[in-house]
């Protein structure tokens, strides 16, 4: 299935709709403003990530999933202006499609930045898991409707992420440690 993902972003608002070729669905979000002139640069690819994800989150789709995407901006006037947002957005699309693993060893090379990547690696790996975790009860659900006799022993793949991402945030200074080489 296909998507095509339009960003009207104004001044006061931006609106957001994501449209399913297949089957002629539209869905709509209303998220803040994308005028860099008004609100900086960082907040503006901040607020673009934010409601990418979440109208993308509201169709359980990742961002492979969609083909074409069409930008219209307003603050978005000049040679200089369409340089500034395709940086924003290539940055955004490589970060929806790099792993954890890349984002954490594409930081700066100190032992800080790659603490601080990592970080928020787990952290985009988190809000990922959230929608796995509603999966994964809804078999265990199923299973209980249907009778099926579990494994006390099998564990899901969103509670092993949880396991790490607790060590991870007991265990910082031997991480810092381990960056360090």
């Amino acid at each position: 299935m296909g998507y095509i993902l339009s960003v009207d972003g104004g001044g006061s608002k931006t609106l957001y709709c994501l449209y399913e070729i297949e089957n002629d669905y539209k869905e709509y979000i209303r998220g803040d403003s994308t005028n860099y002139k008004n609100i900086g640069i960082d907040v503006v690819k901040s607020n673009l990530e934010k409601n990418i994800n979440e109208i993308m989150n509201k169709k359980n789709i990742s961002f492979q999933d969609i083909k074409y995407f069409v930008f219209g901006f307003s603050s978005c006037d000049t040679a200089e202006d369409y340089k500034l947002f395709k940086k924003i957005l290539e940055d955004i699309r490589r970060d929806m499609n790099e792993s954890l693993e890349e984002k954490v060893f594409r930081s700066e090379n100190t032992p800080e930045a790659r603490m601080a990547a990592a970080g928020t690696a787990f952290e985009i790996g988190k809000e990922r898991m959230a929608f796995l975790k509603m999966e994964e009860e809804e078999i265990i659900r199923l299973e209980e409707v249907l009778g099926v006799e579990t494994d006390e022993n099998r564990v899901f793949l969103s509670q092993k992420f949880d396991e790490v991402y607790d060590e991870f945030k007991s265990n910082n200074n031997e991480i810092e440690i381990l960056f360090q080489v």
